[in-house]
């Protein structure tokens, strides 16, 4: 047990306990075997009322990690090189009920991200021919829908290619970039469990507002002909 701020109701108390981030069970023995690896997951969550749910403790940097993930197996479909990805990511996303929230059933460290637009698998492993394609995945894929106004972008602070258009014709620039960075620093993301592709969305953005016709933060928006 304890004390602190949450970030969410701001409220001091001394009711936080261990919590999956992903169930919001209570971190029991019981619930190791079920969850795996997600209890390794776990952080401090405020119970001090029913309407928050607010992050006590800030999530691991290497959440956000801008590097680029290991590649090295091509996809079965296009036959591009993916980008690795933890188990954990790929076991919050899928539908299928033997693997959503059972990392314990994926290969460990064999799973790979596709990023091809026009390609329609998003998760595979090769050596186990196991494949995910777009209709098996809980949320709506970037990478593979940037022709769509209202998939995020970002999916920790759900900034979208329309919520980037409004914000650019409201204020004629867009500091999207800026907030999100802010939010990385102060490690209020949670990439690996929220993004499709299980890290940073920083290089998402930037293509992003390059779709909008943005290009930079401080553009001026282009007069209408």
């Amino acid at each position: 047990m304890h004390s602190g701020r949450c970030s969410e109701c701001a409220r001091l108390s001394k009711g936080y306990r261990s919590i999956c981030i992903l169930s919001g069970l209570k971190l029991r023995v019981s619930n190791r075997k079920r969850f795996g690896a997600l209890v390794s997951s776990a952080k401090e969550w405020c119970l001090s009322t029913n309407e928050c749910f607010g992050r006590v403790e800030k999530m691991p940097e290497e959440c956000c990690a801008t590097e680029e993930r290991h590649t090295g197996s091509a996809c079965p479909s296009c036959l591009r090189l993916g980008r690795r990805i933890k188990p954990i990511t790929v076991a919050v996303m899928v539908k299928e009920t033997r693997f959503y929230l059972h990392v314990e059933n994926l290969p460990q460290n064999k799973m790979f991200f596709c990023p091809t637009e026009d390609c329609n698998v998003v998760y595979y492993d090769t050596e186990h021919h196991l494949v995910f394609r777009k209709p098996d995945i809980r949320v709506k894929v970037w990478q593979k829908e940037k022709v769509r106004d209202d998939v995020p972008v970002c999916y920790c602070f759900h900034h979208t290619i329309s919520s980037i258009r409004k914000e650019y014709l409201k204020e004629g620039k867009s500091d999207v970039t800026a907030r999100i960075s802010a939010e990385v620093r102060d490690a209020n993301c949670r990439c690996e469990v929220a993004n499709p592709q299980g890290s940073c969305c920083l290089g998402n953005v930037s293509m992003a507002l390059k779709l909008v016709g943005i290009g930079m933060q401080s553009v001026k928006p282009r007069a209408t002909q």
